[in-house]
């Protein structure tokens, strides 16, 4: 309900929410995640499509980590993985890590990013390019705080902000 995903060149072929089929090897992420499969698009088709979060508000946080599991597969140069964040709800983007090459299945990315701490319009971005190029598979978004009160937790399964003491704001 309050993830986004955007088609930027138009093509309809964009994130999906399920599981990747029919794939060798398919990603050894676990139930539905986020994903995009430029391969099962055919040869011909490009795609350029962005999954991004909704805006979260860490005025209050001295220290954010983004961590999640993911699985990219690249075909030759065709293909690149990007993750961004933004400190303005989505006007200017930052890039965080690209991926162009075969990643580990899955390989899990962890790491602190400091300028999130104390912004009030933070968003994530993932943005994932290719033509006829397999896929990029995105599994247990976590982006944890610590500084404020409470310490929060958010993951696209609850899609919103559950606090330590275990309710959800």
């Amino acid at each position: 309900n309050c993830w986004s995903i955007t088609d930027n060149n138009s093509s309809g072929q964009t994130w999906m929410i399920g599981a990747i089929t029919g794939e060798s090897p398919n990603p050894a992420l676990t139930g539905n995640y986020a994903y995009l499969n430029s391969d099962d698009y055919g040869s011909g088709n490009s795609q350029n499509s962005d999954l991004v979060s909704p805006v979260f508000d860490l005025t209050a946080y001295s220290s954010v980590t983004l961590s999640f599991k993911h699985y990219f597969r690249q075909y030759s140069t065709s293909s690149s993985g990007t993750l961004s964040y933004s400190l303005n709800g989505g006007s200017t983007w930052t890039s965080i890590q690209s991926w162009t090459a075969t990643s580990a299945n899955p390989a899990t990315f962890s790491q602190t990013i400091t300028a999130l701490a104390g912004q009030s319009q933070v968003r994530l971005k993932w943005n994932y390019t290719g033509t006829w190029a397999y896929y990029w598979g995105v599994d247990d978004i976590q982006l944890t705080g610590t500084g404020g009160s409470p310490t929060f937790a958010v993951t696209p399964s609850n899609q919103s902000v559950a606090a330590a003491t275990g309710n959800t704001t």
